[in-house]
């Protein structure tokens, strides 16, 4: 996540498992609005055939805020009658976090992975190469992955297919998703 903040303002990535039903993803994000914060990114899954709704979804939501206002969100959101559980992830600074995006970058391969691993530790695989562009995979801790792109995005046009933020493991599961 890229963008100027104020000192004492920090990335934050909330996961959250909620009921699987309509209207739950709407009042999260209605939480979120309602106190002036801008989520930055908004995913989630859950089962939309209906068959296994008792799991309920998993949400995931980046956004840039103050501590107490974080703090504020949080018990909100856990008052709702859809929320089950709110797991909180220092965006910048939780070492366990990590990112991962599939992209596009219109470059060659030997200079896309230069690029993106110069001063930081991500790990870049190159999936496929056209003529004019690269596939690229980027995992790493979420700072260093988005310092990644940056770098890529001056050099020259990316296009992203896809990224994710995993939250810790447990035996091979995020820890986020086992109710805590």
């Amino acid at each position: 996540m890229t963008g100027s903040a104020t000192p004492a303002e920090r990335h934050w990535f909330f996961v959250i498992r909620a009921d699987d039903r309509p209207g739950s993803a709407a009042s999260i994000a209605t939480t979120f609005s309602g106190r002036g914060i801008q989520m930055e990114s908004f995913y989630g899954f859950g089962d939309s055939r209906g068959i296994e709704r008792e799991t309920g979804a998993v949400i995931g939501i980046t956004f840039l805020a103050f501590p107490h206002r974080m703090a504020s969100v949080r018990r909100v959101l856990e008052r709702l009658e859809p929320v089950r559980w709110v797991q909180v992830y220092d965006y910048e600074a939780d070492p366990r976090l990590v990112k991962v995006v599939l992209l596009r970058v219109a470059m060659q391969a030997d200079r896309a992975l230069a690029i993106a691993g110069e001063g930081g530790d991500v790990t870049a695989q190159v999936l496929d190469q056209a003529a004019a562009s690269t596939g690229l995979l980027l995992t790493g801790r979420p700072s260093e992955v988005d310092a990644a792109l940056d770098r890529l995005r001056r050099e020259a046009q990316v296009t992203i297919s896809s990224g994710t933020l995993l939250p810790p493991e447990e035996g091979g599961v995020p820890a986020s998703i086992h109710p805590g």
